[in-house]
């Protein structure tokens, strides 16, 4: 069994609304220091990659957030759950 934040596949379950954008927003944070970069590499102007940056980094999110949502509802890759009987006690993950 995994320790620590790592959880075994067999436990893992949907994922909360406030989890998946956390998720977003981290991600976003890390994607937009990369297109401010790129952005300043090319156009050699920090406010203008700094403004496609802000921009990204709203437009983003939101696609994100989406995107971690339907995912949520696909059932691909996921275990299925199986009902045990009532004296074998809770439900338990095949």
């Amino acid at each position: 069994m995994a320790t620590g934040w790592l959880l075994p596949c067999a436990v893992m379950s949907t994922e909360s609304h406030s989890r998946s954008l956390a998720k977003a927003v981290s991600w976003r944070i890390t994607g937009t220091l990369d297109t401010v970069l790129i952005s300043y590499l090319v156009t050699r102007k920090l406010t203008l990659a700094v403004t496609i940056g802000v921009v990204e980094l709203f437009t983003k999110i939101m696609l994100y957030y989406a995107h971690e949502r339907v995912w949520n509802r696909i059932s691909y890759g996921r275990a299925r759950r199986a009902t045990v009987p009532a004296s074998e006690g809770e439900d338990e993950l095949v």
